[in-house]
């Protein structure tokens, strides 16, 4: 996968975005294990459904994304990275995501499964920066990088939003220094 693929919306500790060829039929089959698999409320999201954190162990799209989307960011990285968690979320009117951080992860990704124009953009609470929502599109950052603190406010129309996320961390494990997180290689 080529660099000029990912169109930066952040360079500063880099927020990307890159359309992944998810089929139809895989995006539903996604949708649908997140409503039969979900365990309801989290900490910092308000949703219906919402699975585990650990859907790439129980389910083969889930898995599928989830390969997919860490070979593209350690492409990028130059690094072995690997899911650690994996999870999908459904937001239906008046359901929403509070600000937070995922601190134990290299990068942090969340992939559009289904949305319309009108649903609630991903905000990144402390850059003043909104990514809208659009199927297909797949959205990576530094999740654990404080200036990359982010929600998902009230989703305001009566279409579901609905996400799969997760976050990445090094094969090895060893920590880098954040100047080796970037797309600028």
């Amino acid at each position: 996968m080529e660099q000029s693929e990912v169109q930066l919306i952040e360079a500063t500790n880099p927020i990307g975005k890159i359309q992944l060829g998810l089929d139809d039929i895989t995006r539903k089959s996604l949708k649908t294990k997140i409503k039969l698999d979900s365990v309801g409320y989290d900490r910092s999201t308000k949703t219906k459904y919402r699975t585990d954190l650990q859907m790439q162990y129980r389910d083969n799209n889930f898995e599928h994304l989830s390969d997919k989307v860490a070979n593209i960011i350690s492409g990028y990285a130059k690094e072995k990275l690997y899911t650690s968690n994996c999870w999908g979320i459904i937001y239906n009117q008046n359901e929403e995501s509070k600000p937070h951080i995922h601190p134990n992860s290299v990068w942090s990704w969340i992939y559009y499964i289904d949305c319309c124009e009108n649903c609630s953009p991903l905000v990144f609470t402390k850059r003043n920066t909104e990514v809208k929502p659009n199927i297909d599109q797949l959205i990576l950052f530094n999740g654990a990088d404080d200036l990359n603190e982010h929600a998902v406010f009230p989703q305001k129309c009566e279409h579901e939003r609905v996400i799969v996320a997760g976050n990445l961390k090094y094969v090895d494990g060893a920590p880098r220094s954040s100047d080796r997180l970037s797309f600028y290689k």
